[in-house]
């Protein structure tokens, strides 16, 4: 019976061949887009997971409330760590990580590199983080001060094929041993050290026993059996034990909560994360696409099928005569309908193969589609492939099998079933709306998502990025000290307009510390800092509202003495008037004199509001030699500026980038859901309008005779193509109707990830439901045009 039912699914297929390409394709893109999502959200729901008890690893992070106003941040203080092995026996492991960012690592006096994963760690490292070692002990790898652990590809890079244990590195000029060789860290994994150094040697330093610099990543590993919550709420007040006094003079409450290593990647977005995590949204919004993507897919399958029931009427009518039951007929439908679904799966896979590389650059990943090695994805493909082909052939299954053999053999088709007395016309009409009504939002969803990436790349920041050369100092002091020197060296060349130092720029984030007026000590302001040299504001372009700008002819100018404060800090302060500020003293850090207010400018993302800043003079601190050039002439410039690089630092590696480039990374995130977003509505409005060109072309085969008449009683061309159009028309301005309010509630919450955005106008609903219309009108035309053109002596001639 299988190998009848299998031998008449094979021989329709092939007899319509036009039908059957249409269906299997539609399904095939349907389910190719799936199958990508199934790969992305699989990685994204994966992170952290390798780590052995990955469900008793949690990090400590902490909120910081001022006056009222909270603030969550990742790190916590040096002291915490002690406090917590301690003080709660459910803890067995404790480990803190500092954050080193970018260091120079140099294996041979002429080999130099800048390595932008390097971290300092206990020695317990390695018993609650699983990054196995290929060489060295993991129990004493960073017991000793002077010790490194290093990646294998690190280690390639550093000694080529030589085993690296037991090498000398130089890490910012201080020798260490090499005493382990990791594996590369898997991609999800939230943070991926490639360089970790002891930090046994910085516990003895000030900063370290500090309960209010919070510098460190502390992560705990639990006993078994004991409740996360639980421990939470022990655990939120620690520091009141150790400097409660202090906290309350501040007018600050410390509060720690746990989180879940295998969370941090999709649901931590606090302050100084070790690496920039997703976001649990896009995976919804991902998943919530290719669900809808799948179902249109389907439902241009269910449309055809049912719109070909007609033809397949009198042989379901005969096969009933002979003593065919209707379960017997339903198998059959069915059969074919996961046979259908079965080829569209193998061409999704091709699909999903080819276009992989494609879709990694778009999503920053490295997936792969390898079947063998992930159960649960062959799982998940094997799932969809049965529920496409159950789901897309139920209903024509139960229409076509339900008809009554004495009147379709009459030629009065007509259907005894519940489901057929709905209609399959009119559920035909309900699912082109659905179809449309899906597109129609992605398409939304694609104009609103693209406005905003504009709207950020274009808004004023309050300063000038464009044409901005930025060279990393990366922390050497004695560049910093003669940042004059240095800077008159570079000005030399003359499309170098001006140079500043700093130790950050825009986007690169910034240091903070509690600041108070000096006046009234409960005046306090969580402050951003930023160390800047005399031409900042002038290399910048930033408005000076009241006051002065530093100058390198006044000697209190310099070691955080005096400060300049932006807008946003004079508000926090209570004050309304920059002139009113000069002049004000703070405690606090170096307890500066404000000296002059700056005009707001955008130091961090458009996804924050400008907070409070004090810019301070302090050359130590030095990172960054910003230079603005001209326009023209740019490769001879920076040709020179890598020269005098090299000539002033010949042992330094040149390394720089472009502020405005820089800058716009920090919507990457943003940028790859658009690139994706848009992807996805022209899959969507694709395969739909593959679903209407069927149902169209069915549409004008029916009605083959009344055209006909309607040629001979003098119809033009034009009234007939608007005769079979008017239909499909209205379907899809129903589907504006419904797409509309869903897409405006879900384009809403997407933008409240962002401080500045643009509004949702109405013209971008009319804009997505237009470009709608017009493909769906000019697909459904083509048929119209060439049903309206044929002769009507042909269709007339047995009549």
């Amino acid at each position: 019976m299988f190998r009848n039912y299998l031998k008449l699914a094979i021989r329709n297929l092939l007899k319509h061949k036009a039908y059957s390409f249409i269906n299997i394709a539609g399904l095939a893109l349907g389910m190719a887009c799936c199958i990508l999502i199934l790969l992305y959200v699989q990685d994204e729901l994966s992170y952290d997971k390798f780590h052995r008890d990955a469900d008793r690893i949690f990090r400590v992070a902490m909120t910081i409330d001022t006056r009222g106003v909270p603030t969550s941040f990742a790190p916590t203080m040096g002291p915490l760590a002690a406090a917590l092995v301690n003080d709660y026996p459910e803890i067995t492991e404790v480990v803190q990580v500092l954050p080193a960012r970018t260091v120079q690592v140099s294996p041979a006096p002429d080999q130099h590199y800048y390595e932008e994963r390097a971290y300092l760690a206990d020695s317990s490292f390695f018993r609650i983080f699983s990054f196995p070692l290929l060489h060295g002990d993991p129990a004493q790898a960073l017991a000793q001060g002077n010790a490194v652990v290093i990646t294998r590809a690190k280690a390639l890079k550093y000694f080529g094929q030589e085993n690296a244990l037991g090498k000398r590195l130089e890490v910012n000029g201080t020798s260490y041993l090499v005493t382990g060789v990791m594996k590369d860290i898997p991609s999800n994994s939230h943070f991926k050290p490639e360089v970790v150094s002891s930090l046994a040697l910085l516990r003895g330093q000030g900063f370290m026993q500090n309960w209010h610099a919070n510098m460190l990543h502390t992560y705990i590993k639990i006993a078994e059996g004991v409740s996360p919550k639980a421990l939470e709420q022990k655990i939120s007040n620690v520091a009141d034990r150790y400097v409660g006094d202090q906290i309350r003079a501040n007018n600050q409450i410390y509060t720690y909560f746990l989180q879940p290593i295998t969370a941090i990647h999709l649901h931590s977005d606090l302050r100084y994360e070790l690496e920039a995590n997703s976001r649990k949204v896009y995976v919804q919004i991902f998943s919530v696409a290719a669900v809808l993507i799948l179902f249109i897919a389907c439902i241009n399958f269910m449309n055809l099928a049912t719109a070909r029931s007609m033809r397949r009427a009198k042989e379901v009518g005969l096969r009933k005569v002979v003593g065919a039951y209707r379960s017997q007929l339903m198998k059959q439908f069915l059969g074919e309908s996961l046979l259908y679904s079965l080829l569209a799966v193998l061409l999704a896979l091709t699909v999903v193969e080819i276009s992989l590389p494609f879709f990694n650059a778009l999503a920053a990943k490295n997936l792969d589609l390898n079947l063998t090695a992930n159960a649960s994805l062959l799982t998940g493909i094997v799932f969809i492939t049965v529920l496409v082909g159950l789901l897309s052939g139920s209903y024509p299954a139960l229409l076509i099998s339900a008809f009554r053999p004495a009147e379709v053999l009459k030629g009065k088709l007509s259907a005894g079933s519940p489901l057929s007395r709905f209609g399959a016309h009119s559920l035909r009409k309900v699912l082109v709306v659905l179809q449309f009504s899906i597109s129609i939002a992605l398409i939304t969803g694609t104009l609103v998502i693209s406005r905003q990436l504009n709207f950020l790349q274009e808004q004023n920041l309050g300063f000038a990025k464009e044409q901005m050369l930025v060279l990393a100092l990366r922390g050497r002091s004695e560049l910093a000290q003669k940042f004059e020197t240095y800077k008159s060296e570079f000005l030399q060349h003359p499309n170098v307009l001006s140079a500043t130092v700093s130790h950050s720029v825009p986007g690169r984030g910034v240091s903070n510390n509690l600041i108070a007026e000096r006046e009234n000590q409960d005046n306090r302001v969580q402050m951003n800092l930023l160390f800047v040299d005399y031409d900042f504001l002038k290399t910048y372009g930033i408005p000076l509202l009241a006051g002065r700008d530093f100058s390198k002819e006044i000697t209190t100018d310099t070691n955080g003495k005096v400060a300049l404060l932006n807008e946003a800090a004079m508000k926090a302060f209570g004050w309304n008037d920059p002139s009113t500020v000069v002049g004000k003293q703070f405690d606090g850090f170096t307890g500066p004199e404000a000296i002059g207010v700056v005009k707001d400018f955008h130091f961090k993302s458009l996804h924050e509001s400008v907070g409070p800043l004090m810019m301070l003079v302090q050359p130590r601190s030095f990172q960054y030699l910003s230079l603005r050039l001209k326009t023209e002439n740019t490769a001879e410039t920076m040709a020179f500026a890598q020269q005098k690089w090299s000539t002033l630092l010949p042992d330094k590696p040149f390394e720089y980038f472009f502020l405005d480039e820089d800058y716009d990374k920090q919507y990457q995130a943003e940028q790859r859901l658009g690139t994706v977003f848009s992807n996805f509505s022209i899959l969507a409005i694709f395969i739909a309008c593959f679903g209407l060109l069927g149902l169209a072309s069915y549409a004008a085969e029916q009605r083959t005779k009344e055209i006909g008449i309607r040629k001979v009683l003098g119809a033009s061309v034009s009234g007939i193509v608007g005769l079979l159009s008017k239909d499909f028309v209205k379907l899809v301005l129903i589907s504006n109707i419904l797409a509309w309010p869903i897409a405006w509630y879900a384009m809403s919450r997407w933008l409240e990830n962002f401080a500045y955005r643009v509004d949702l106008g109405w013209w971008i609903f009319a804009l997505a439901g237009g470009v709608a219309l017009l493909i769906a009108v000019l697909t459904v035309s083509t048929q119209a045009i060439k049903a309206a053109l044929a002769n009507p002596v042909k269709a007339l001639r047995y009549e």
